[in-house]
């Protein structure tokens, strides 16, 4: 009977000793679980922050070619300006000089009158029966 009962403590001690396993088993198996749990959670956020930065880091390369276009054409249309501030000032420059070129246009073309005049006078007539 002492084997028996030895026999019968071993074995209590051996249930006891796997429901203590058993029991540490399936609480470590759940700490797991959530861990596991919260793991994926983690990572669909980390994944969303991602997916935040890409589309942030697009958008700012899109700025930044946006901003080289515009400084492209600022640069042209700043040239351009420059231009037509000088054909404007050109043609007010011309304005003047056509102004006083006017004054003198009249004497002018008495002269050349008077000269065109003086030559058809002096002029030898010619094929005169036909004038």
């Amino acid at each position: 009977m002492a084997c028996f009962r030895h026999q019968f403590k071993w074995l209590l001690g051996v249930s006891l000793a796997t429901q203590a396993i058993a029991g540490k088993t399936a609480t470590v198996v759940n700490e797991q679980t959530e861990t596991v749990q919260a793991g994926k959670v983690s990572q669909k956020k980390i994944d969303q922050l991602s997916e935040a930065k890409n589309q942030m880091l697009e958008e700012y390369r899109l700025v930044l070619r946006q901003t080289e276009s515009l400084k492209a054409y600022n640069d042209q249309m700043e040239t351009l300006v420059q231009s037509q501030e000088e054909e404007k000032a050109s043609i007010a420059s011309q304005i003047d000089e056509i102004e006083t070129t006017s004054k003198d246009v009249v004497p002018l073309m008495l002269e050349m009158l008077e000269t065109l005049e003086e030559f058809v006078e002096l002029d030898v007539p010619f094929l005169e029966d036909e004038r």
